[in-house]
């Protein structure tokens, strides 16, 4: 329980570790504006298509009762509208930001140990790629681990409560396995190798995950908490691996 409360903060120490270092919210402004960007792209797309062929449904007659549906069926069209244009934008900043989210857990890693002017990493073609489709398959998994649990909303009275619990399980592992990849695969650590690191420390990545989840249900915050979990996710990943050093030195 230690273990995930201490886990728990830090992506909110991940935010204020990149505000008070210039480099970091420099790298960090990159996928901040490219989410924006995509965004409004995104929400000018699928505003004109919704305009062709969702609005022009929404018209049923003159009676009061008729006006009530409308309103509510067009509040409804509108969240829908605003909700697929930001999960587009989030997944394609997330894909196309991966080189940019390992420079900036690189430069974390870089400040803590005092090593302000290691190198950035070398921008190639299968650099750019391979972090790209390995975010790709991520959440291809994830998402496939979602439609699996969606007939528990079709259980009576506790279906809906059972769903959300397991989503949000889900989305903590997933979070934590996300953002911990960059800094568990410097240290050549392979999928076994990095499942038996979240396992072994289960308190830690649900702590963690868990915290960014709730972050990421506030309307907007994850275009902030992503390069600031990326973040957080280094400084709780060295603080383990400073940790593990010390205690194996004492037994030596």
């Amino acid at each position: 329980m230690k273990d995930f409360l201490i886990a728990f903060a830090y992506p909110i120490k991940g935010l204020s570790f990149t505000w008070s270092h210039k480099s970091l919210l420099r790298l960090a402004l990159v996928p901040i504006l490219m989410n924006l960007g995509f965004f409004l792209l995104a929400l000018f797309g699928f505003y004109l298509v919704f305009t062709g062929s969702v609005f022009p449904l929404i018209e049923f007659g003159e009676a009061w009762y008729y006006s009530i549906l409308e309103y509510f069926l067009l509040f409804l069209a509108w969240l829908s509208l605003v909700l697929t244009a930001a999960i587009t934008a989030f997944l394609i900043t997330n894909i196309l930001s991966a080189l940019v989210f390992e420079s900036l857990s690189k430069k974390t890693e870089a400040l803590i140990s005092g090593k302000e002017t290691e190198e950035d990493v070398p921008f190639t073609l299968s650099s750019l790629i391979e972090p790209a489709l390995a975010e790709v398959q991520r959440y291809g998994i994830y998402f496939f681990a979602l439609i699996l649990i969606l007939p528990l909303n079709f259980l009576p009275v506790i279906g809906s409560v059972l769903y959300f619990a397991c989503f949000a399980f889900i989305s903590s592992f997933f979070f934590a396995y996300e953002f911990f990849d960059h800094t568990l695969s410097r240290r050549n650590m392979k999928f076994k190798e990095k499942k038996t690191f979240l396992l072994d420390n289960r308190g830690s990545s649900l702590g963690f995950g868990f915290g960014v989840f709730l972050l990421f249900l506030i309307p907007f915050a994850a275009i902030v908490i992503i390069p600031a979990s990326v973040v957080g996710a280094t400084l709780l990943i060295c603080k383990r691996t400073n940790e593990g050093n010390q205690h194996s030195n004492k037994h030596v």
